[in-house]
């Protein structure tokens, strides 16, 4: 089994605002939201879960920089082991799994913004282990050791 750490660089939603996820005339707090959290963000040098296990797999965060999706990488850059984050049918999209992680790790598609910050932390890692579970990965998110 793989083991992933998220830690320090690890760039992901702390909280959500209801209105914020369901109010499309902010796009300039959406498209901010969605920098952060993006697979690898030169500028902050942070990755969202879905970046962070691509380069563990060994794809360079110069392929990950300002892509927001493993969508949006050459498929031949993506290792095997990863290809489940990528759904073939008649076109390419991102998988269910790959769906359900960008959404909490960004805290959007899930409803749980009536949470308090700690259940909506413990929710959304809860997602995040689940998801990667199914695809042999342990997730070990490195504040949570610290603190044992």
């Amino acid at each position: 089994m793989r083991k992933l750490v998220l830690g320090k660089n690890w760039y992901h939603a702390i909280r959500v605002n209801p209105k914020f996820r369901q109010d499309s005339s902010m796009p300039e707090k959406r498209l901010s939201a969605l920098y952060n959290a993006l697979l690898y963000n030169p500028n902050t040098k942070g990755s969202c879960c879905v970046g962070l296990y691509l380069n563990q797999c060994g794809v360079p965060n110069t392929v990950l920089a300002n892509n927001g999706t493993a969508l949006a990488l050459n498929y031949s850059a993506i290792p095997e082991e990863a290809k489940w984050l990528i759904e073939i049918t008649s076109f390419k999209e991102n998988s269910e799994d790959a769906r359900t992680l960008y959404g909490a790790n960004d805290g959007v598609r899930c409803d749980f913004s009536i949470l308090t910050p700690e259940k909506f932390k413990a929710k959304q890692r809860e997602i995040i282990r689940a998801v990667f579970a199914k695809h042999n990965v342990e997730v070990i998110f490195e504040d949570e050791q610290q603190a044992a």
